[in-house]
């Protein structure tokens, strides 16, 4: 109901235009619990678009011109092979409360299929990823978290999960590291320079899926980005042979994060390099245990060989093929997705 009593029903999903904008903003500050965390990468993605796109939203629009519902599109810069992939990482749906239960968010999800090849959703709660699923979304290969416990110390839950993580705790220290090839220098670094776009284009692969993370997006990214603060590591003196993104989280920094790590997926030993700089740089400060998020399964098995475990955690990643001639290309190769390779910034 609306705060006449009567009921409520939109009459029109439709893409948002740029005079929108602050109807629909204000229709987020009205439903969005941390609408201040939103808007501030709302104006980022938008003040910085010679490195980003600004975001684009479908919307519920009553007769009245009242917007009773949207969901967030962010366009990403994602190639398979040599061809692009037109993308969209697409939010959760938000519907007003009182229009709930119309089916407001299945015609907003699906909408937003409209001129694109793919959708991708991350971070997702757990009505959105059972809407998705219904309507034919996939999960990533290989999209679940994986852990190294450093010092399985305040441990909350039950008792199993404070086993578990002594356990793993216990593993991490007992496992033999692989063997460093002390040729290649890593060292910590402010700014992403002119070879890391000569490295993405080496990147570039037939068979895997991945985004397109040159110079300008690394460094909008990692350097400039609202409220983060990133530790980067490069591999390799002057022309970069790879790099990895850390941060430490939690309300005491006591968890870290391997963000990202811009590494040839066939490169081991700079990986390995690059994963023994980030192990060594979260014991200095401290941290209880490390999470990684990477679907690659060649860097999977290099954050095993360091003692780091799967687990039965994920955020809840899916995609969904809207062009046919995508769908087995999509099913068939390999993802190369990371913890920082969301919708920009709004579930890490």
């Amino acid at each position: 109901m609306n705060d006449n009593g009567s009921r409520v029903r939109p009459t029109e999903i439709k893409w948002m235009d740029p005079d929108d904008e602050n109807d629909l903003l204000e229709f987020y500050k009205r439903n969005l619990d941390e609408y201040d965390r939103f808007v501030c990468y709302w104006n980022w993605r938008k003040e910085n678009l010679q490195f980003s796109v600004a975001e684009k939203g479908i919307m519920a629009v009553h007769a009245t011109k009242k917007i009773v519902g949207c969901v967030g599109l962010v366009p990403v810069n994602i190639w398979l092979s040599d061809k692009a992939v037109n993308a969209f990482w697409q939010q959760d749906s938000l519907v007003s409360s009182y229009v709930r239960g119309q089916g407001i968010g299945k015609k907003l999800v699906e909408k937003a299929h409209d001129g694109c090849d793919m959708a991708l959703a991350k971070g997702t709660s757990t009505t959105m990823y059972g809407l998705r699923k219904a309507i034919g979304y996939k999960d990533v290969p290989r999209s679940n978290y994986m852990i190294r416990v450093c010092r399985p110390k305040g441990i909350q839950g039950s008792i199993i999960k404070k086993i578990l993580l002594n356990v793993l705790g216990l593993w991490s220290k007992l496992f033999i590291s692989p063997k460093i090839n002390k040729k290649i220098t890593v060292q910590q670094f402010n700014e992403f320079d002119d070879s890391f776009d000569d490295l993405d284009a080496a990147l570039i692969d037939a068979n895997t899926l991945r985004p397109r993370k040159g110079k300008e997006y690394l460094n909008w990214r990692y350097t400039r980005c609202p409220g983060k603060q990133y530790t980067l590591f490069k591999a390799g003196l002057g022309n970069a042979r790879g790099a990895i993104v850390v941060n430490c989280t939690g309300a005491e920094s006591d968890e870290g994060w391997v963000v990202d790590m811009i590494c040839n997926n066939k490169d081991r030993d700079c990986a390995y390099a690059l994963i023994q700089a980030a192990i060594s740089y979260f014991n200095d400060n401290q941290v209880s245990r490390v999470w990684c998020f990477a679907t690659h399964p060649n860097a999977r098995k290099w954050f095993y060989r360091f003692g780091f475990s799967p687990t039965n955690q994920s955020p809840r990643f899916t995609y969904h093929a809207v062009d046919r001639k995508w769908q087995e290309k999509l099913s068939s190769c390999c993802w190369d997705f990371w913890h920082g390779d969301g919708d920009i910034e709004l579930y890490t």
